[in-house]
């Protein structure tokens, strides 16, 4: 269930650690991966954002819509701005929002990923999952569960 405020300062965190390099593509790849090896480590998302399947793979839905609305709203995001297509995020991360457990897979994602191309990045989205989508084309968070190393286990977790 999306907590707007946590979502907030996930997306806010990966922008201000990508620094230059924080373009929506990459921000929304990183957060899809980081949350993906949080739901498989410890079964939720770090974002706690809902998913959609797109084109380009699975994006966080609110988060991808802050962005989009972001770069297209006449007056100024109350958190971000864009340069070029350089995500630049306004005021402090709020680290009273993320576990231990957040900032272990957020840091894994980001060291993992860093160097790798965008268009990489988002092969790295694109997962069966995105064959389950529904007609809004929403996927579940069993339907990525289900295609994890340990679904058996987190299947049960989840549905338990």
């Amino acid at each position: 269930m999306l907590d707007p405020r946590k979502a907030l300062e996930v997306l806010r965190y990966v922008v201000r650690r990508l620094g230059r390099r924080a373009t929506p593509g990459r921000i929304l790849a990183i957060i899809t991966l980081a949350d993906r090896l949080h739901l498989e480590r410890y079964g939720r998302f770090v974002s706690t954002d809902s998913y959609l399947a797109l084109q380009g793979g699975l994006v966080p839905r609110w988060i991808a819509t802050w962005l989009y609305q972001a770069r297209t709203r006449p007056r100024p995001h109350a958190h971000f701005r864009f340069q070029g297509a350089r995500v630049i995020a306004k005021g402090t991360t709020d680290r009273e929002q993320f576990s231990a457990t957040d900032i272990e897979c957020l840091q894994e994602t980001l060291v993992r990923f860093r160097r790798t191309a965008e268009a990489e990045l988002r092969r790295h989205c694109v997962t069966p999952a995105c064959r389950t989508a529904d007609a809004l084309g929403e996927v579940s968070i069993l339907s990525i569960a289900k295609t994890l190393p340990n679904a058996k286990d987190l299947l049960a977790y989840l549905e338990g």
